[in-house]
């Protein structure tokens, strides 16, 4: 049978991967953050743009029908959201799976980490317990 020492090192063991994967999750949610988040501003600055321009074309030519089909048509070139980018959209579906992996993986190192530090302490109390009952002379 093992000693405390083996259960210690095994918990030392799962305690440094649950960290790395909480390490880990924390790097890819930042990055799908900032991937949105960057799209989002780029979004909102080209479809501000567009916007400008609609407004100074309306402003500075009426009634002149190509002008107004030329203003209709700068609709189409408004940016969409994600899920009309179909690899933006595909990158920030793969990055959730891989937290939720990661996630996964991370529970399960902090289970085993808490099962060897149980199995640390029973087998630590059993030790201590043995050198106790080793110092008594008198049985």
């Amino acid at each position: 049978m093992a000693d405390s020492s083996y259960y210690y090192d095994k918990y030392k063991e799962y305690k440094g991967k649950a960290s790395e994967y909480g390490k880990n999750i924390t790097s890819l949610q930042s990055i799908k953050d900032n991937l949105a988040r960057n799209f989002y501003d780029e979004q909102r600055n080209v479809n501000g743009e567009l916007g400008d321009l609609k407004e100074d074309l309306v402003k500075s030519v009426r009634y002149d029908s190509s002008f107004n089909q030329l203003i209709a048509d700068l609709d189409d070139f408004e940016e969409d959201n994600t899920e009309t980018d179909g690899d933006l959209s595909k990158t920030l579906t793969n990055l959730g799976e891989e937290i939720t992996s990661l996630g996964r993986k991370k529970q399960s190192a902090e289970e085993s980490r808490d099962e060897y530090y149980r199995l640390y302490e029973d087998k630590k109390a059993e030790e201590r317990q043995k050198w106790l009952d080793s110092l008594k002379f008198w049985e």
